[in-house]
């Protein structure tokens, strides 16, 4: 469950402002690493949410999907969304549990994906990278056991460089230094996965952003856009 901020209120209004950015990247990523059609692959979507991307990599040819969420009410908006696929056997099975654990048997799924969900995890309070993101690191072990020895594990996440190095920034640094804690560093993520033995294939950069219009520099002038941005606060339990 995030530490900061109640998705079974959140799920309501969550889809009208998010978008599965990079799926389509994904997808391909998923065919040049794994070496076979999307048909013939088993994804276990770590932290669903309300399942915009799995919606979006089922789509695109993925066979198989696993849902995994600590929300409840996520899962509901997700078991909806993919009514379809549920039906036809597309997506195998829903699940509610808690990471950076994952309730699943060695070797069960051709890829694992953390689409923007790893910032949710405790941070902690040590002061170097290893203690600091401990909870992290064990959901990329975890990953890694659940995982078969040809798959990848496929993470979609802000980092602490790309917080630092947005606009709004400057607009009140105290508030960002605070919040930036919650992510990770790509150096890091590079780091832990040499720590925890897996190997970095590829890393890249999405143009965009999953929310939509939430960072928009012209948004505070519209009045809709002001009212939606406060009812989404409203819901977030703030540390």
């Amino acid at each position: 469950m995030s530490k900061y901020e109640d998705y079974n209120a959140t799920c309501n209004s969550y889809d009208g402002n998010r978008q599965p950015l990079g799926a389509d990247v994904v997808a391909a990523m998923i065919q040049v690493h794994c070496k076979r059609p999307l048909k013939n692959i088993h994804l276990l979507d770590a932290g669903c949410g309300t399942g915009n991307y799995a919606k979006a990599l089922i789509g695109y040819g993925v066979g198989k999907v696993t849902l995994l969420d600590a929300s409840s009410g996520m899962l509901e908006k997700a078991r909806v969304k993919l009514a379809e696929a549920i039906a036809d056997n597309t997506v195998v099975d829903t699940v509610e549990y808690k990471l950076p654990k994952i309730p699943f048997d060695n070797d069960t799924f051709d890829v694992v994906l953390f689409s923007v969900v790893l910032h949710h995890l405790n941070p902690g309070t040590g002061k170097d990278d290893d203690q600091h993101f401990g909870e992290l690191e064990l959901a990329i072990v975890e990953a890694r056991r659940v995982v078969r020895q040809d798959g990848i594990i496929i993470i979609i996440a802000s980092t602490a460089d790309d917080i630092l190095n947005t606009w709004y920034y400057h607009i009140n640094k105290g508030i960002t230094e605070r919040f930036v804690k919650k992510f990770a560093s790509v150096n890091c993520y590079l780091d832990i996965f040499k720590r925890v033995g897996v190997k970095c294939v590829q890393k890249m950069r999405l143009l965009g952003s999953v929310l939509v219009d939430y960072l928009n520099p012209e948004g505070p002038f519209d009045k809709t856009w002001r009212i939606a941005i406060l009812i989404g606060q409203s819901q977030m339990k703030m540390k």
